[in-house]
């Protein structure tokens, strides 16, 4: 089986056997798992193979260099602030100075270390061996479910996708997703894709192709190749067949004259030289234009219906807050909530989201994700002092109603439902496309509890192919102050509440960095700080993670210094960073809450340095579960929540006790049933 679907598998806790056991070396096999990564059998042990332990060496990394404190954390703690200074220096000029680049480096001062044998406590991971007729049956549902949701995929959902459809084709599937049937298309060059678009996308496979081949996000730069413009060319043709209303095309008029320019289309129907015309003539009949004339002109009720028709309640949806702050009466506010009606909840659960946060009289900070990177827009203060905020008792109106309908569309989809209160903890897939897969990961928002107060977080990035890769954490205050702890201050704020393992700059062979963090006693030690954001930066010039080698995650360990630095038993998670990107947010620590907030977010910046980037606008997903998290969205889904697992036709829990025989599981990995079950 090919390793991409290997790899989907383990991080839904799964192995696929290789149909070649051996009788007798199994008991190697089970006791290696064990021993080596905390992995306990609990199905098919009968089919464990020996590629199995090669499988988690690769995926857990059971191999990675040292650190430039061999001796970390004790080392570094023992050392004073200026001879960690020093060293860090020295380092510098070596490396920077007299480009010595060997293979390793490690500090002067530092005694050598000797370690004991591994005595932590750890926990075991529940995996099962699977046959590939079963592997194959299950890569094939999760595809279909990723296939059928509205939203963007992440870089690896889409390889994933990708990779089926190249190998099976589409089949009878579906797509929902515009963005992915137009990477489809541009990927497999075939034009079953084009069914699931329509004319106003080609704007956008034409932005797809311009980025992907290396000519940047705008399409007023466009230099396609040959092959490209015929794709887009057959496509239009396709489209364009019948084709009578063009009145969606008005809005991007500019970027159409463009594009037919440069593709030198030449129409070959009646109905393709009436768009022609229509894009190169004077007349544009916008939507937009004419929703913004009826807002100019004081005419709420025209300029809903005017978008509404046009464009639908998605639109309308996107447009929702301005239109609640213009609407001068309660009639008008009523008739804007009265049309949010819709078929897709995500933007309403998008929209509730933003409600749910209110306004702030501060500038503010625009988020959206952009060919896998999340962009952000600042609002500058002369913006912010022009616009109006929605008040409380519209905001309130808006999300009641807002809700209703959110549980109308999703009531009783599923039948009776057990729900372990514990996946409370787990966040809606909403806006999954800048994020990286990889085990262990959760959607953006969701929690892991970390309140055992014997042990310690230990974050860790390790990487090869390229120089320096930074692992930093920035403090983040409630009135949104920040605070770096990084490789350029970190040898003045080592203490028993933070340790950095030292700044690695030569690792193109492999290097590694790593954080220890004591929740209680960075509490103590810093009690402003509300969240400690770990980020990873490419501080090598202008080379993004994907063109190196990165992986990312972390660790729960004891006070204790024993066995290795790093121990596959102890990681929690392991993933790649290999987005188009230097700059990438990993997870939070919510200090006041003793837990971990997943972050995952790849960023459009190419700032190589953590502490020169504003945080603040990561505070929405550092409260999603807050707003909308698994156990209130399955128990809308849910024509009876039972709190006996025997008595439901649908599990949802990662434990082990809950999992009954015959009955539908659905556990906080299986992101793709409930990508499926949102749309």
């Amino acid at each position: 089986m090919k390793e991409i679907y290997e790899n989907h598998l383990f991080s839904h806790n799964l192995f696929v056997s290789s149909g070649e056991q051996d009788e007798a070396t199994r008991g190697y096999v089970l006791f290696s798992l064990l021993k080596m990564f905390a992995i306990r059998i609990k199905d098919g042990w009968e089919l464990a193979s020996e590629n199995m332990i090669r499988t988690c060496q690769h995926f857990l990394n059971a191999y990675v260099s040292e650190p430039f404190y061999r001796g970390f954390p004790h080392s570094v703690r023992r050392l004073a602030p200026d001879l960690l200074f020093l060293d860090q220096l020295i380092h510098y000029i070596k490396i920077n100075g007299l480009h010595f680049l060997e293979d390793s480096s490690h500090s002067i001062f530092e005694e050598i270390p000797v370690r004991t044998v591994f005595s932590e406590d750890f926990e075991y991971r529940d995996f099962s061996i699977i046959t590939e007729a079963e592997a194959k049956a299950r890569i094939d549902r999760d595809v279909r479910d990723l296939m059928s949701g509205t939203r963007p995929l992440s870089e690896g959902q889409f390889r994933l996708v990708a990779e089926y459809v190249s190998d099976h084709g589409i089949g009878d599937m579906v797509c929902g997703s515009k963005s992915t049937a137009v990477r489809l298309l541009m990927v497999t060059r075939d034009l079953a894709f084009v069914r699931f678009l329509s004319l106003p996308d080609v704007i956008r496979l034409a932005e797809y192709m311009n980025f992907y081949g290396g000519f940047g996000i705008h399409i007023d730069n466009l230099n396609l190749k040959n092959r490209d413009r015929k794709l887009i060319t057959d496509t239009l043709d396709i489209l364009l067949e019948g084709a009578t209303d063009f009145t969606h095309c008005y809005d991007k008029k500019k970027a159409w004259c463009g594009l037919l320019h440069h593709i030198h289309y030449k129409a070959k129907t009646p109905e393709a030289q009436a768009f022609l015309d229509a894009m190169r003539g004077r007349e544009n009949h916008s939507v937009y234009s004419e929703f913004e004339s009826a807002l100019s002109a004081g005419d709420m009720i025209s300029a809903v219906d005017i978008l509404l028709k046009g464009k639908g309640p998605s639109a309308l949806i996107r447009c929702m807050n301005r239109l609640l702050t213009l609407a001068k009466t309660d009639e008008e506010v009523a008739y804007i909530l009265d049309r949010t009606v819709t078929r897709k909840p995500l933007p309403l659960l998008q929209f509730y989201t933003k409600l749910y946060f209110g306004e702030s009289e501060k500038p503010r900070v625009f988020s959206y994700p952009r060919f896998g990177r999340m962009v952000n827009h600042y609002e500058d203060q002369e913006q912010a002092d022009k616009r109006h905020l929605v008040s409380d008792k519209i905001r309130r109106m808006a999300m009641d109603r807002i809700m209703d309908n959110i549980a109308d569309l999703y009531r009783n989809r599923l039948g009776k439902v057990y729900i372990d209160p514990d996946m409370s903890l787990i966040a809606l897939p909403m806006n999954e496309s800048a994020s990286q897969s990889g085990y262990g990961i959760m959607p953006k928002g969701s929690v892991v509890r970390f309140d055992d107060p014997g042990k310690i977080f230990r974050a860790f990035l390790y990487w090869e192919r390229v120089n320096d890769i930074d692992l930093s954490a920035i403090g983040v205050y409630e009135d949104g102050r920040q605070r770096e702890f990084s490789w350029r201050s970190m040898s003045m704020q080592q203490c028993n509440g933070i340790t950095f393992s030292g700044d690695i700059v030569n690792g193109y062979n492999g290097g590694c960095e790593y954080y220890d963090i004591d929740l209680e006693e960075f509490g103590n030690l810093f009690p402003g700080i509300e969240y400690l954001v770990f980020n990873a930066n490419v501080y090598s010039d202008y080379i993004p993670f994907k063109d190196c080698y990165c992986r990312v995650g972390y660790m729960s360990r004891d006070s204790v210094q024993s066995g290795e630095i790093y121990e596959p038993k102890t990681v929690k998670t392991s993933f790649i960073i290999d987005a188009d990107s230097r700059f990438a947010h990993m997870m939070a620590l919510d200090l006041r809450r003793m837990r971990i907030v997943w972050l995952n977010t790849a960023n459009e910046s190419m700032e190589s340095v953590a502490g020169r980037v504003d945080h603040s606008y990561l505070r929405k997903y550092l409260s999603a579960v807050d707003i909308m998290n698994w156990e209130k969205f399955f128990s809308m889904l849910a024509t009876e929540r039972v709190y006996d697992p025997a008595l439901a036709d649908v599990i949802v829990s990662d434990k082990e006790e809950d999992r009954i025989q015959g009955k539908e599981l659905i556990r906080s990995s299986d992101v793709e049933r409930v990508i499926a079950l949102m749309n």
